[in-house]
């Protein structure tokens, strides 16, 4: 999978900064999948709902209630449309608002408010990875 700066498959971690932390939560995610079709194969319970209730719910764990700087509506830490780009997304967008606008005193919390929401992200994706384990 490539955007629009890529020449590489974003599975290519030397790519850039965005497909290297996409290629991180993707591998954490084709990690689980294994896990889940071969669980799929041995039981259909309620376990197994509630697994598939979790990875749906998995990318919220990308969202701050505070929502972006200016637009509080858009509350997706990871991507949303640019504030000056009208439609055009934007990766990061906090961070890289804040730096391509020279607000550099306000980039250091945006950084730190992306790492926690990867982090809550990570850390749903290895409940999932568990829990799927335990079905085996």
């Amino acid at each position: 999978m490539n955007h629009s700066r890529c020449t590489r498959p974003a599975a290519s971690i030397s790519c850039c900064s965005d497909c290297a932390i996409f290629a991180s939560i993707a591998a954490r995610a084709a990690g689980g999948a294994g896990l889940f079709a071969a669980a799929a194969k041995k039981t259909a319970s309620p376990a197994l709902a509630a697994i598939n209730a979790k990875i749906a719910q998995s990318e919220q764990q990308l969202l701050d209630a505070a929502g972006l700087v200016h637009r509080e509506w858009f509350k997706h830490l990871l991507y949303a449309p640019g504030f000056y780009t009208g439609y055009g997304v934007k990766t990061m967008p906090g961070v890289r608002e804040a730096i391509e606008q020279a607000q550099y005193q306000s980039a250091p919390a945006e950084i730190a408010r992306v790492g926690r929401a990867l982090e809550r992200e990570a850390a749903w994706l290895d409940s999932i990875a568990k829990a799927l384990a335990g079905l085996k």
